[in-house]
C-alpha cells in the first residue's frame, strides 16, 4: 500500500510536466508559406472554438478544410482535432471533431476548398460538444481544452495533388471562459 501512495504524486508530476510540454509546443513562428493558426474558446451560450487562420507569406494559398456535401452547400470540416495530456496517466487524449449531422454521411463529397490571398485570415468557429474523444468517445469539456492544442490537419484534395497547401497547422488552448 505504502507504494501505491508514493506512485500517484509521480504520476501527478508526469502529468502536469506533459501538460506543460504540450503547451510549449506551439509553434515560434511559422515557416515560409505556412499558415498559422490562433484560437479564443467562448462558453458565452454554448462552449466553441474561435479559430483564425492566417496566412503571413506573401503568396497567395489555399486550404481544403473539408467536404461539401450536396445543396445547399453546407461546409463540413475534417481534419480538427484537439490533443490534450490527461493529467492522470500523462497520455495524449485526442477529441476528434466530428459534425453530428453527417457524421455517417456517404453521399457526393466535393472538397472545400479556401483561398487565403498574402496576409489574409479565414474566421472558423466550431463547437466543443462536436469533439469526440477517439479513448472514451466523451465530448470534449471546456476545462479539459485548456492547455491543450487546437490542429488542423490541411489535407491534400484527391485526384489533384499540388493545388493545395498540406500539412497541420497548431495552436495552444490558453483559456476556456
Amino acid at each position: 500500500m505504502a507504494f501505491g501512495f508514493r506512485i500517484a504524486p509521480l504520476i501527478v508530476a508526469i502529468g502536469a510536466l506533459a501538460s506543460s510540454a504540450i503547451s510549449a509546443q506551439a509553434p515560434a513562428g511559422a515557416k515560409p508559406g505556412q499558415p498559422t493558426m490562433t484560437v479564443v474558446c467562448s462558453t458565452a451560450a454554448t462552449a466553441v472554438f474561435k479559430a483564425t487562420i492566417s496566412n503571413p507569406g506573401d503568396r497567395a494559398i489555399s486550404l481544403m478544410l473539408g467536404f461539401t456535401p450536396g445543396s445547399p452547400q453546407p461546409q463540413v470540416f475534417t481534419g480538427l482535432t484537439v490533443a490534450v495530456i490527461r493529467i492522470a496517466t500523462g497520455a495524449t487524449e485526442e477529441y476528434v471533431y466530428v459534425n453530428p449531422k453527417y457524421a455517417t454521411y456517404s453521399g457526393k463529397r466535393d472538397p472545400w476548398i479556401v483561398p487565403l490571398k498574402a496576409g489574409g485570415t479565414y474566421a472558423i468557429e466550431v463547437p466543443l460538444r462536436d469533439f469526440i474523444s477517439s479513448m472514451n468517445y466523451n465530448a470534449l469539456e471546456p476545462g479539459t481544452a485548456v492547455g491543450g492544442q487546437l490542429i488542423l490537419d490541411a489535407r491534400a484534395v484527391p485526384n489533384q495533388p499540388g493545388r493545395v497547401w498540406t500539412g497541420k497547422i497548431e495552436t495552444a488552448i490558453d483559456s476556456c471562459g
